[in-house]
């Protein structure tokens, strides 16, 4: 990670209020009445997020389309999070440095309480497994975790 890529916010966007973080189904009712730690949250030391929609479905796509699990969108709301919530330069797979062009992601350092959780929405999917949108709750199963 090159420290002068931290910031609280990305300087190039209008303040955010929500983050995004893509959850599975299984893994959420796993945490039920606890905080969520994600699958490799020890190991990475956050839990990855994104800043926009597009980008959230970019990295569904790229990284959970051969998963056939169901998939959630938490919506956490910035003030919540507090400064918990840090943007980064991703950090790349091969330990190649990251360059100054690329994007800023929101990561949150610590497990994700319930009250920083807005609001949790369904993915659409087709056959082939891609996400194609992000669609409002109610179309879809019971969430596992509250909405406001």
């Amino acid at each position: 990670m090159d420290p002068t890529r931290v910031t609280d916010s990305p300087s190039d966007t209008p303040p955010q209020r929500v983050v995004y973080h893509l959850a599975s189904v299984s893994e959420l009712e796993a945490h039920a009445g606890r905080a969520y730690q994600p699958e490799g949250f020890h190991e990475a030391g956050f839990v990855h997020c994104c800043g926009d929609e597009a980008t959230l479905l970019e990295v569904a796509n790229r990284f959970y389309r051969h998963r056939p699990e169901d998939f959630v969108v938490l919506d956490l709301d910035v003030d919540a999070l507090g400064p918990t919530l840090v943007w980064e330069a991703a950090q790349h797979p091969d330990g190649s440095p990251t360059r100054s062009d690329e994007p800023l992601f929101p990561h949150v350092y610590s497990p994700l309480e319930e009250h920083v959780i807005r609001r949790v929405r369904s993915l659409r999917r087709i056959s082939s497994g891609e996400f194609t949108a992000i669609m409002p709750r109610e179309s879809q199963r019971p969430a596992p975790l509250g909405d406001d």
